[in-house]
């Protein structure tokens, strides 16, 4: 099992370095297991980053659009009564509180922590620390 102080040194040997920008869209389940989950690898990229470092993640939404791939696969197959319905009660986009689609638990990890900024695109939004 890897631990956060291992994943940090293999940051570095990545080429990470304190204070810069590191825009990143990555699979926990490719990392494998780490002591302490997606928060103990979202505190190892802070670290290495420093604090004049930031993180940047996709938080992308495609579900909530009548033109992206997404929703034509979730309604292909609707009749048109399931469809307006569909509509009706599709969620509005919050930068605040609509978690990302499709785009992995570490993305999840830095939208919900304290001090996260999150751009306010309905379909292609980012979130950021630092």
């Amino acid at each position: 099992m890897t631990t956060a102080s291992l994943l940090r040194a293999e940051l570095r040997e990545l080429g990470v370095e304190k204070g810069m920008t590191l825009l990143l869209h990555a699979s926990l389940r490719s990392v494998g297991p780490v002591r302490g989950g997606g928060r103990a690898v979202l505190r190892a990229l802070l670290d290495a980053l420093g604090p004049e470092g930031t993180l940047v993640v996709p938080t992308f939404t495609e579900g909530n659009s009548l033109t992206s791939r997404a929703y034509l696969h979730m309604t292909r197959d609707l009749t048109r009564h399931q469809l307006l319905s569909y509509r009706e009660h599709m969620e509005p986009f919050c930068a605040a509180s609509t978690p990302s689609q499709g785009m992995g638990r570490l993305a999840e990890e830095v939208r919900v922590t304290p001090g996260a900024m999150r751009s306010t695109h309905p379909q292609a939004s980012f979130a950021a620390l630092g």
